[in-house]
């Protein structure tokens, strides 16, 4: 862990910077929502639970509504749906979160 430390200093300041100088809501939104997606996506992979996911996926719907980007909101839905099952389907929330946004 203490190997860590570096990295986990660099992540922090990296999150603490970012608070602190950008100013613009809907660059901070987009910011925010790719760090949600990317987290649902490693615990997808870590098939770490649905609880951590719901969690996470509580978070992203309104940063995701917020940044102005476009978005499968029946995606987010799903994924809900998926991660209170009693077997959870990682692979579809996976492919659900890397789908999430739509690319112009």
């Amino acid at each position: 862990m203490i190997s860590l430390q570096e990295v986990i200093d660099h992540i922090l300041a990296f999150w603490g910077i970012m608070d602190d100088e950008v100013d613009n809501p809907q660059v901070r939104n987009v910011i925010k929502a790719g760090k949600r997606i990317e987290r649902i996506d490693l615990y997808a992979r870590l098939n770490m639970g649905g609880a951590e996911i719901l969690r996470e996926l509580k978070r992203l719907a309104p940063r995701v509504e917020q940044s102005g980007m476009r978005y499968h909101k029946e995606y987010l839905d799903e994924i809900e749906e998926l991660a209170k099952a009693d077997k959870v389907d990682y692979y579809r929330i996976v492919s659900l979160i890397e789908n999430l946004i739509i690319m112009m």
